[in-house]
């Protein structure tokens, strides 16, 4: 027992000491198509571990909102706008093109509280510019499940290497 637990404290600290600090975000994005109006995010990436000299690869988390545009029904023929909140949880890549322009790619699933709406799978490949402590990111955001797609092009602010 006391052998496993010394492992376990090991691994975990290699873990933690590999980690290249986290960062944090907020994105806004406009809605296409006529499901989605628009989806605002707060994303967390944390413990990137560099696979390269220009890849890292970690994990990012984010809680999204989006206010969707529902179909007619009977009690509501016109339609009707939601705003739902959903909690991504995924993988990121970063790819360093140059010292200031990283290509991103952060894949993942979504889980909603709502029965209603159905999680989601999303994929989001987007630029970032590389500014000291901050960075501007933008790229599409893409969305889909159990019947709903939803697409959006975001543009936000990122602030890094915080500890």
């Amino acid at each position: 027992m006391r052998k496993q637990a010394v492992v376990a404290i090991i691994f975990l600290t290699s873990i933690l000491s590999f980690g290249q600090g986290f960062s944090y975000g907020v994105t806004y994005g406009q809605g296409f198509g006529d499901d989605l109006n628009y989806s605002a995010a707060i994303e967390l990436n944390y413990y990137f571990f560099e696979i390269g000299d220009d890849f890292q690869f970690g994990l990012a988390t984010a809680g999204t909102l989006r206010d969707i545009q529902f179909g007619s029904s009977d009690s509501n023929p016109d339609g009707f706008s939601d705003s739902v909140f959903y909690a991504d949880v995924g993988v990121a890549a970063r790819y360093y093109l140059s010292d200031l322009l990283k290509a991103n790619l952060d894949v993942g699933y979504s889980f909603v509280e709502s029965q209603e709406e159905g999680n989601l799978i999303f994929i989001k490949p987007y630029l970032e510019l590389d500014l000291d402590s901050i960075s501007i990111i933008s790229g599409p955001s893409l969305s889909f499940g159990d019947g709903y797609n939803f697409t959006s092009f975001n543009l936000g602010i990122r602030f890094k290497d915080l500890y």
